[in-house]
């Protein structure tokens, strides 16, 4: 490991507390999961991947790998709508980016075939014409 000036500073410069938090807040997730607190550790998971956004990239294959766990436990907590759209874009990073036959890329591509399309929303309008039996 180099000692000069140039690199012994900018391995005190950079501020990686971000990724400590992530992975302590992950733990907490983890933990919460093994005890059926799926609320708790979809909470906690979801702190985990915002903190994992202010050191990586948007479309970064660890962020898309976090959004899988994500939306398992998501699934897990009854938001199957929030957990499809996790998927949804941990697909569309895992896809550009990823290995062939990456395991998250077959999970999150097989969650998005078995999950429901969102329904489209109507406008209030259009409910309220339906409502009324109008066409």
């Amino acid at each position: 490991e180099c000692s000069c000036i140039a690199c012994s500073s900018c391995a005190t410069d950079e501020d990686f507390q971000w990724k400590a938090r992530a992975e302590s807040l992950d733990e907490r997730a983890r933990v919460a999961a093994g005890r059926g607190a799926w609320r708790e550790a979809a909470a906690a998971s979801s702190a985990a991947l915002a903190m994992l956004r202010e050191g990586f990239a948007e479309g970064d294959l660890e962020l898309a790998r976090e959004e899988c766990k994500l939306a398992g436990i998501t699934l897990q907590a009854g938001d199957a709508a929030k957990a499809r759209d996790l998927w949804a874009s941990a697909a569309e990073a895992l896809k550009a980016l990823g290995p062939r036959g990456d395991p998250d890329l077959e999970e999150a591509e097989e969650m998005l075939r078995r999950l429901p399309q969102p329904k489209p929303t109507q406008s209030k309008a259009a409910s309220a014409q339906q409502a009324r039996g109008a066409t």
